[in-house]
């Protein structure tokens, strides 16, 4: 699993890449490809086909989809990402049999977790122009694949909390590296008491003085 958070990464990298390639994409269009694009990802892993081929495949069809729509002056902009996703979703299973799909829970709930932590990372930003770097993200994801799974629900709750302060992206992402780095040092049984109480906590310089101040309490 570990090194499927890392594929996601790199897909994701080239995601990003061709959507800044076209000046006529906007939010909606990068956002629900986006959310295609990650459970695509996740069917793909729970069977035996190549998951980066398939993924890159999804990339093509999708932004494919949009350019023809935008070249044919189509004025329903949110039914055709729409339409787009379900175009990507047809082209993908019409290659999948029965036999292909392998579930397995513990790997299902562990990339529905780490998916989810990515997408609210980068869903923070503004994603308007091509000043976005996606690399900044890599550090923090390497970080966080080497979690429990207690730490990676305990930080997609701090993650949610983050939401709530309005921080710029360069705060948003030094919060959630700082955070990471505190609580990979407790147990699984502290982590739980942490994400329970995470509401209590405030993004500044003092999260460790606050993350020591639950645990004693």
């Amino acid at each position: 699993m570990n090194t499927m958070i890392l594929v996601y990464y790199d897909i994701l990298t080239k995601y990003i890449t061709y959507y800044f390639k076209h000046k006529s994409f906007n939010k909606i269009i990068f956002i629900n490809g986006l959310y295609t694009l990650t459970e695509i990802f996740k069917f793909t892993v729970m069977t035996n086909k190549n998951i980066v081929e398939y993924c890159d495949k999804s990339i093509y069809y999708y932004f494919e989809f949009i350019l023809q729509l935008q070249n044919n002056n189509n004025e329903l902009l949110n039914l055709t990402t729409k339409d787009a996703a379900i175009f990507c979703f047809k082209k993908f299973f019409n290659d999948i049999n029965n036999k292909d799909l392998h579930y397995n829970y513990d790997i299902a709930t562990s990339l529905l977790i780490n998916t989810n932590i990515i997408l609210s990372m980068i869903l923070h930003d503004n994603i308007d122009n091509d000043s976005y770097i996606f690399e900044e993200f890599k550090e923090i994801i390497i970080k966080i694949n080497q979690l429990s799974y207690q730490g990676l629900e305990c930080i997609y709750n701090f993650i949610n909390h983050l939401y709530k302060f309005k921080l710029n992206h360069c705060s948003f992402l030094s919060n959630i590296d700082n955070f990471v780095s505190i609580i990979k040092k407790y147990s699984n049984e502290e982590i739980n008491i942490i994400s329970n109480k995470i509401y209590h906590l405030t993004p500044d310089k003092n999260i460790k003085y606050k993350i020591k101040t639950i645990l004693s309490t």
